[in-house]
């Protein structure tokens, strides 16, 4: 089997704001290098067609911080692929950095600009191209081009999307107020998350009025939040049965009698909580609110 020497790509991250004045908050410089480390761990995942990262992958696939710069937080990650090894998979162009950071890129910017769309209140459809390598998406209104996205990268974003919320969520104006992250060998290559990114990945939800009703069990609580966890056995609306879905509770005496029925069935009445999905580009359910409890 082939040997790989190690590639390498640079790239540049600069995170600027009052925590990074007077040397650098720990607290949300580990934060965001988590948040980024995650994404690029989806990326990696996403060529080599798997759903976690095993030792041997983080043997294979690593990004180093190779230099700290002053003046904001400025420094040059390093992410390796490959290495001087054999290795197990047939395809050894998908351990590429250059493919890796791309994917990166091309979701962002499916992401940014279905958002952006959704928020301008245009409508969004999506077919396979003739090929089936690609997907097109047409966002109507005249300026508006078609987009072909690869379907690798729509993969990457349906495993993604939370990541590159939770790396948005932690500009807040102040203690962070910008990330860059550039490809330091052309430096065209730029990723620029700002306040407006953080609204964008901001996906408002709303509270259907239409009362449901199903039969549910309750695996997980926290009564002090009045929040947890439960399954949908059995519902009126069929494509909710099955689905495990976060619940928060209205009344305060509904508290004591989840306790009393965890992790056995109940019937339950309860609002949807929708939000906009970018990747099936429509409302989804993303949580309940529990209005009514009835338990044998």
């Amino acid at each position: 089997m082939k040997e790989i020497d190690i590639e390498d790509k640079i790239i540049t991250f600069r995170m600027e704001g009052k925590s990074f004045d007077d040397g650098f908050d720990l607290y949300n410089t580990l934060t965001v290098l988590q948040n980024l480390q995650n994404i690029l761990d989806k990326a990696y995942l996403t060529l080599i067609d798997k759903e976690r990262m095993s030792k041997k992958d983080r043997q294979l696939f690593k990004i180093k911080v190779t230099e700290i710069k002053k003046g904001s937080f400025l420094s040059e990650l390093m992410i390796y692929a490959g290495g001087a090894m054999q290795l197990a998979y047939p395809i050894v162009n998908a351990y590429s950095p250059s493919l890796l950071f791309d994917l990166f890129k091309e979701g962002y910017t499916y992401l940014t600009t279905i958002l952006q769309a959704n928020r301008d209140g245009k409508k969004v459809n999506i077919h396979q191209s003739e090929s089936g390598d690609n997907l097109i998406l047409v966002i109507e209104g005249n300026n508006y081009a078609p987009i072909n996205i690869r379907v690798k990268t729509f993969e990457f974003v349906k495993r993604s999307f939370d990541d590159f919320k939770n790396l948005t969520s932690q500009i807040d104006g102040e203690n962070v107020k910008k990330i860059n992250i550039t490809d330091k060998k052309s430096k065209k290559d730029k990723i620029e998350i700002t306040s407006r990114e953080r609204e964008l990945f901001t996906v408002e939800s709303r509270l259907d009025e239409k009362a449901i009703s199903f039969i549910g069990e309750i695996f997980r609580i926290d009564t002090h939040a009045k929040n947890g966890k439960l399954l949908i056995h059995e519902c009126e609306e069929e494509q909710l049965k099955g689905m495990e879905l976060n619940f928060e509770l209205i009344l305060d005496k509904h508290v004591h009698k989840c306790c009393k029925i965890i992790d056995k069935r109940a019937e339950f009445v309860a609002l949807k909580k929708m939000e906009y999905d970018p990747i099936t580009l429509k409302e989804q359910i993303k949580s309940l609110k529990i209005i009514e409890i009835n338990s044998n």
